[in-house]
């Protein structure tokens, strides 16, 4: 029997998001290139609410237009950033049920080899991961990357299911063409998210189910 695929997201989801963190490694890495971030957005409330979550998009709004040098920022991003971004604790045993269930992928807007790292051993029940690196710059809420992934998997929308911490990840599930599945928003207790937590705006968001715990993964059909 086809397995149905399963897409998560990452930040949020199996490792710490931090806004605080985020703000710290914005600081580092553009602080070479003459952009010094608290001096042009001077707290971590203002930058959640300035980010976009192209992080492409932020740099281009700083003044950092020259792409030739986004690896070097987005790698000095990463050597700050990842020591910290922690994958949480219940991600080997959940993800590995989940492995037996469906195919199992990761769509990050992070780099994919950050992603990678961070999961550490849980890596190994990810059939796929696909990152920043990896959509020829169409990071979510573009589609591109769960298309691809879709594709690698030979998976039809409706064998599709996305999960995300994020409106972004819902909008992703959306904005394919046929849309995939379900997209699911889950509010877990464990995760401080970047996110607002209500009910009435995820759904407003477009998520068709709502998950409060990581346990709730293995409900999934």
């Amino acid at each position: 029997m086809k397995k149905s695929l399963l897409v998560l997201d990452c930040d949020g989801l199996l490792r710490l998001f931090s806004w605080t963190l985020i703000y710290s490694a914005y600081e580092q890495m553009c602080a070479p290139y003459g952009v010094y971030l608290s001096e042009i957005i001077p707290s971590v409330h203002k930058f959640k609410q300035w980010a976009d979550n192209d992080w492409r998009k932020n740099l281009r709004r700083l003044g950092l237009t020259d792409e030739r040098d986004y690896p070097a920022i987005l790698e000095a991003f990463h050597r700050f950033y990842d020591p910290s971004a922690v994958m949480f604790d219940w991600v080997p045993d959940i993800t590995g049920e989940l492995s037996g269930r469906f195919n199992l992928a990761v769509l990050s807007n992070s780099h994919s080899e950050s992603v990678t790292e961070s999961l550490n051993g849980a890596a190994q029940h990810i059939s796929l991961i696909v990152g920043c690196n990896n959509v020829n710059g169409y990071l979510k809420p573009h589609p591109g990357g769960l298309l691809s992934i879709m594709d690698h998997f030979g998976a039809r929308p409706e064998e599709t299911t996305i999960v995300g911490d994020h409106f972004t990840d819902v909008e992703t599930g959306k904005n394919v063409v046929y849309i995939a599945g379900r997209n699911i928003a889950p509010v877990t207790s464990i995760n401080a998210w970047g996110m607002t937590e209500t009910k009435e705006e995820l759904f407003q968001a477009g998520a068709d189910i709502i998950l409060r715990h990581p346990e709730d993964l293995l409900k999934l059909i």
